[in-house]
């Protein structure tokens, strides 16, 4: 059986702690930040070092839209003090892993959800 690998295109990753608001960072990258799905976990990274999480290990995936450049999808796994938020090129692109991660069963913060359903709603 084939497995499907998705790569996102990013334009910078960050590494932020749980108890602090989305959008500070403690590390950032911006010249090689990952986030590939593949069929049994996630592969990231925001700052250094490349994680891995299976998918049954986030807690929430959440997203934040800040001016005209930021597209952010924040992934908070279940254990652990970080969080990861990476930086999408392309809103669209953001919304697509959105729907892919809810087909893997990863919950959705209550914005994720309505910005996605709204994304469907004007896609058809």
């Amino acid at each position: 059986m084939q497995s499907t690998v998705y790569t996102a295109n990013l334009r910078a990753g960050f590494v932020g702690l749980r108890f602090l608001p989305e959008l500070i960072a403690i590390g950032t990258n911006n010249l090689n930040p990952k986030l590939i799905l593949h069929d049994g976990h996630v592969e990231y990274r925001g700052a250094f070092f490349t994680n891995s999480l299976p998918y049954a290990s986030i807690e929430l995936l959440n997203v934040a839209f800040v001016g005209s450049g930021t597209n952010n999808l924040t992934i908070v796994p279940r254990t652990g003090l970080t969080t990861f938020t990476g930086n999408f090129e392309k809103k669209a692109q953001l919304y697509q892993f959105l729907a892919l991660f809810k087909a893997k069963g990863c919950p959705l913060s209550p914005f994720a959800q309505k910005t996605l359903a709204d994304y469907q709603d004007q896609s058809q």
